[in-house]
């Protein structure tokens, strides 16, 4: 199946059944005490790595309901939200964050570079020596997170569109 073929309001499934969800836990947990123990064994810390399965599951089970919101070319184009979700079931929400936050900065680039480039560089970058080589999308990489959002909040862009 292709992303052609994919309809638009496809609603987003969960895991079907909860024999599929038993044995994922379960396999989870096992990984988990095994990475626990090398962990130990390397004098690592143990406590607050990562949430409890219950946060686990309650942020699986609402996901869907976010993801439906994208449209699948949308969904086809968002490493970061996969790796969010990945990082978020086994249980490390700092990390899932990050990813959040990496996709969030991408899709922002995006808006800005559907926007008006070279009045965005003349806002993020005041340093003339620097705005000089800023000239395309490809070039928004080299404005740091604070100065893309302070000079999106200038024009009133958001990653939201």
């Amino acid at each position: 199946m292709s992303l052609q073929d994919v309809p638009e309001n496809l609603p987003v499934p969960a895991p079907q059944s909860s024999l599929q969800v038993q044995a994922a836990r379960a396999d989870l947990e096992a990984f988990e005490d095994l990475m626990f123990q090398v962990l130990e064994a390397w004098g690592l810390p143990t406590d607050n790595i990562i949430v409890t399965a219950k946060q686990r599951e309650t942020l699986l089970r609402n996901t869907p309901d976010v993801i439906e919101e994208l449209t699948p070319e949308e969904r086809a184009d968002a490493p970061y939200i996969a790796k969010m979700i990945m990082a978020g079931s086994v249980g490390l929400f700092d990390a899932a964050l990050n990813y959040l936050w990496n996709e969030t900065i991408n899709r922002l680039r995006d808006h800005v570079a559907a926007f008006d480039v070279d009045y965005f560089f003349d806002l993020a970058e005041t340093d003339p020596a620097r705005r000089k080589n800023l000239k395309t999308r490809d070039d928004l990489s080299q404005i740091d997170d604070y100065k893309l959002l302070e000079a999106a909040n200038k024009i009133k862009l958001s990653a939201v569109p």
